[in-house]
């Protein structure tokens, strides 16, 4: 599983993969952690958002030169405003996957309401939109 860090910090990457090796460690896929090469250090508003979805593309199109598709079964794109998924989901034969969109999925699940809440305000209106 490729794991995206659509911010430039490796630290929060490590953290990521720890997690999500924990949570799929019973299925035996390994999980690899990718730092965007450049872009914003973190997503805080619209316009990081928007400047990093440049930067997703670039590292996963990078990945999946370098391997081929057939070796990752899948891309999780680990921002809660899940830059660059939706052309990633076009491009990649793999299913792709953001943390954002994970979350609005579970979280309304048969129905469910529910409420969202961010650490980083500014980005209400843009998470509003993935609902």
């Amino acid at each position: 599983m490729l794991l995206l860090n659509p911010n430039t910090n490796a630290t929060t990457t490590n953290m990521m993969c720890a997690l999500a090796a924990e949570d799929l460690c019973s299925t035996g896929m390994e999980v690899r952690g990718i730092t965007v090469a450049g872009g914003p250090r973190m997503i805080i508003d619209p316009d990081a958002l928007a400047r990093s979805e440049r930067y997703v593309r670039e590292a996963v199109s990078e990945q999946l030169a370098a391997d081929s598709e057939a070796a990752i079964a899948g891309v999780i794109v680990g921002a809660i405003g899940d830059p660059g998924r939706a052309w990633l989901s076009q491009e990649c034969r793999v299913p792709v996957i953001g943390i954002g969109q994970a979350s609005i999925l579970r979280a309304g699940r048969h129905g469910r309401r529910f409420g969202m809440a961010t650490s980083t305000p500014l980005l209400a209106g843009s998470l509003v939109l993935r609902i």
